[in-house]
């Protein structure tokens, strides 16, 4: 838009980088869990979309981390053909950078929160994804039980 618009319809480009690359479900996976991994380890953004008012921020990245982690292991199962050099590497890289993006989301206020009330030790996050990822869909359970 023109610069000469009002704010109210200025574009915001945090919000919009974070929109079309981060939170998008039609964005490649690898490309979501590397730029998010980039990104919600920095302060400044948090503190960017609280003074928006933006308070979905960390539930939208918490569900970007849990379609990257499912579609990982949707893609590649247990049993696949033996896959090239490269394919290996690339899901090397890939599970790298998920281990990093698992490590970090469960730093966030909103996930920190929720384990703390589920009395959940926070070593599984320490794992794989898929069973930090099967971890945190028992949270509940354990919410309800305490």
């Amino acid at each position: 838009m023109p610069s000469k618009a009002l704010p109210e319809l200025q574009p915001q480009p945090v919000l919009s980088m974070m929109q079309l690359f981060g939170w998008d479900d039609m964005v490649w996976p690898q490309l979501v869990s590397r730029y998010l991994s980039h990104l919600i380890q920095n302060s400044e953004l948090y503190e960017a979309f609280s003074s928006m008012g933006y308070t979905s921020y960390e539930a939208l990245t918490v569900r970007s981390w849990f379609r990257c982690v499912l579609q990982m292991f949707i893609d590649q199962p247990a049993g696949a053909l033996a896959k090239t050099d490269a394919e290996r590497t690339v899901g090397k890289v890939y599970m790298e950078q998920l281990t990093e993006m698992t490590r970090l989301v469960f730093k966030l206020k909103e996930v920190e929160n929720i384990l703390s009330k589920a009395h959940v030790e926070e070593s599984f996050f320490k794992q794989d994804p898929k069973n930090a990822l099967v971890q945190f869909i028992k949270v509940p359970y354990f919410c309800a039980s305490s």
